[in-house]
């Protein structure tokens, strides 16, 4: 999947000041794009692996600009884990996986666009746009 003017759009529509933003739009047109070309049998995993070397399934993305973003899943434990990380720090990986792998709990990525300055989202990350 190549969606380099997609990036580019963006980058020209939201400045440097937005680096936060224009990776969290890139990073959603991208799951989208993968979750749509899905067959019935193969399910959409995104995982990132921390500075620590914890495994994290993301469920919920979300950002505070300029250089922000809130990455919420799931550890190995299975415990609730929430990442904060500048977008240069940060390296995730979309994976599909079909009817043979060993599958985690199905559960949509959600996109909670842009966070308040709390730090806290105003709702719980939702199912991914069709």
């Amino acid at each position: 999947m190549d969606n380099r003017d997609e990036i580019l759009a963006l980058i020209e529509r939201h400045g440097p000041a937005h680096e936060a933003k224009l990776f969290y739009e890139a990073l959603k047109a991208a799951i989208i794009q993968s979750a749509r070309t899905l067959t019935d049998q193969q399910r959409l995993v995104v995982s990132l692996q921390t500075a620590r070397g914890d495994l994290v399934l993301v469920h919920g993305l979300g950002y505070i600009n300029p250089n922000l973003l809130f990455i919420y899943g799931k550890d190995a434990d299975n415990n609730d884990a929430t990442v904060l990380a500048h977008p240069c720090a940060l390296q995730l990986m979309i994976k599909r996986l079909g009817p043979a792998a060993e599958q985690p709990a199905k559960r949509p990525i959600g996109f909670l666009d842009e966070i308040p300055a709390t730090g806290q989202p105003a709702s719980q990350p939702g199912p991914t746009p069709e």
